[in-house]
C-alpha cells in the first residue's frame, strides 16, 4: 500500500538507487507513475506493504518500506528489482552501478567512478558526496558527508 512518503516511518527500511546522469522530467514522469502502481500493489505473502518512493535531485530514486508493520522477502524483492532494471532498460539509463560516488560539485552532483577518484584532483578528503549505504529513512536528513568521514575515504 503507497503511503505519502514525508508520513512513512523514519524507521523505514530504504533502498537507493542512483543515476549516472540526471533524470529527466519525462523519465521522472514515467518512473513515478510505475513506481506508484507497483508500490500501491506490493506485496508479500499477500499481505500488503506499506511503502514508498522518492526521487531526490533527480538522481536518487529511493524506496521506503515500512518493516515495522509488514516485513518483506525473496520473492517480493525480486519483484522490485525486476522494475528497477526494466526501467535501465526502457529509458537507458544505469540504477545499479555501486562502482559510482556522487559528489556535490557547487550547486551540481558529479557522478565519478570509484576507479577515478585518485585521478580527479578536485576531489579531497573535505569533499562531500551522497552516502548511499544509508539504510533507514532517518539517515536521509545526514546522508551527505565529508569523504574524509565516509566508506569511500580509501579510495582517494
Amino acid at each position: 500500500m503507497f503511503v505519502d512518503f514525508n508520513e512513512i516511518s523514519d524507521n523505514s527500511r530504504i533502498w537507493i538507487y542512483s543515476c549516472e546522469s540526471k533524470i529527466t522530467d519525462d523519465q521522472y514522469l514515467y518512473i513515478n507513475t510505475q513506481l506508484f502502481t507497483f508500490l500501491n500493489s506490493w506485496q508479500h505473502h499477500g499481505k500488503n506493504l506499506f511503502c514508498s518512493n522518492k526521487i531526490f535531485n533527480k538522481r536518487f530514486i529511493i524506496i521506503a518500506l515500512d518493516e515495522d508493520l509488514n516485513s518483506v522477502g525473496g520473492c517480493a524483492m525480486d519483484k522490485l528489482q525486476a522494475l528497477i532494471i526494466h526501467f535501465e532498460n526502457e529509458l537507458k539509463i544505469s540504477l545499479l552501478n555501486r562502482l559510482n560516488l556522487f559528489l556535490i560539485n557547487k550547486e551540481d552532483l558529479k557522478c565519478i567512478s570509484l576507479s577515478e577518484i585518485k585521478d580527479d584532483k578536485t576531489i579531497n578528503m573535505d569533499s562531500l558526496f551522497y552516502d548511499l549505504t544509508i539504510t533507514k529513512k532517518e539517515h536521509i536528513n545526514s546522508w551527505i558527508k565529508r569523504v574524509g568521514d565516509g566508506w569511500c575515504s580509501s579510495y582517494l
